[in-house]
């Protein structure tokens, strides 16, 4: 062989090897194109995942935010409720206890002054007749 055959035959070996490498190149940047794409994919899979578990502790937490406040305000309106019920009882014990000395008092007026009472009743009467009469025309 001489030295021209033994250069051609290198440069031939050399261009198969440089086009087998480009190849080479070529179906691994597509296999990592692939490869990157599918990662992101998945990513963005995780991501979504994510944000739907944040949301779903975020509305847990709100619901029982709300429920604590449901429950303070059960407790405020039902204290409330007693305080406002004993005073409604005292006040009814009051005017109870007044209305057994107003008609004591009127008992005592009456029999006291019998003719007087018949006149005031007489009279309210009358006042109550004219009030409910109306006029006619």
């Amino acid at each position: 062989m001489t030295q021209e055959n033994a250069q051609t035959q290198n440069g031939s070996t050399l261009d198969r090897a440089k086009n087998a490498l480009s190849g080479t190149v070529d179906r691994t940047r597509g296999v990592v194109g692939e490869a990157r794409e599918r990662v992101q994919g998945v990513a963005d899979k995780v991501n979504e995942r994510l944000s739907e578990v944040d949301m779903n502790e975020k509305f847990q937490e709100v619901q029982e935010a709300a429920r604590r406040r449901a429950s303070q305000a059960k407790e405020v309106a039902q204290e409330q409720y007693a305080v406002r019920s004993e005073q409604l009882k005292d006040g009814y014990s009051k005017v109870q206890d007044n209305m057994h000395h107003v008609s004591d008092d009127l008992g005592s007026f009456v029999r006291q002054n019998p003719g007087r009472a018949v006149l005031l009743a007489a009279g309210a009467g009358f006042l109550i007749g004219l009030l409910f009469r109306g006029r006619r025309d």
